[in-house]
């Protein structure tokens, strides 16, 4: 039995890393903004990322712990397979396990905006500002909430904060 659990913990491990650099090789980018998202993806290599997702899935089944960062990155599997449920799911899964990932934040919150859940974008959105309101990308997806919500105000201010801590940023001035 001790070496059984030996042996998935060290595929566990391989796995997890093969998930975060066949991503990378995949050319999916870490978040998904508007600016970054993958649009047009290797169907080949979106299945062999939801293979590699699907085998850590079965292994965490084994309550075998996985890392916060392979959560963040079987959120992503997720969200470019459209399974945005279960995107949710796993991101919320990471920030359980580390408050700190502003990625996981940001991700969480687009997705909450794109199934219609903007009150819940905010209310992560802002959570993860105050634990690093130096962030700006954080501000933007914030701003650009509030913008498709209709709070224009609270929109402003959120491009302005952008602003002040990125002010080169040239589509936030248009934005405004």
């Amino acid at each position: 039995l001790k070496e059984s659990t030996d042996f998935i913990r060290e595929e566990k491990e391989m796995l997890e890393e093969t998930l975060s650099s066949e991503r990378k090789k995949a050319l999916i980018p870490s978040l998904i903004l508007a600016e970054t998202k993958n649009r047009v993806l290797d169907a080949n290599a979106l299945k062999k990322l939801v293979a590699i997702k699907d085998k850590l899935r079965r292994i965490e089944e084994m309550n075998i712990a996985l890392k916060p960062d392979t959560y963040f990155e079987m959120g992503i599997i997720s969200y470019y397979n459209k399974q945005h449920s279960e995107a949710i799911e796993l991101w919320e899964n990471a920030l359980s396990l580390n408050k700190n990932n502003f990625k996981t934040y940001i991700c969480l919150g687009i997705v909450y905006t794109e199934e219609k859940m903007a009150d819940n974008a905010i209310k992560i959105l802002k959570r993860a500002i105050e634990i690093n309101p130096k962030y700006s990308t954080l501000h933007l997806v914030l701003a650009r909430v509030y913008e498709q919500k209709g709070s224009l105000d609270d929109a402003i201010y959120e491009y302005s904060m952008v602003l002040e801590l990125n002010p080169e940023t040239i589509d936030v001035h248009n934005a405004l």
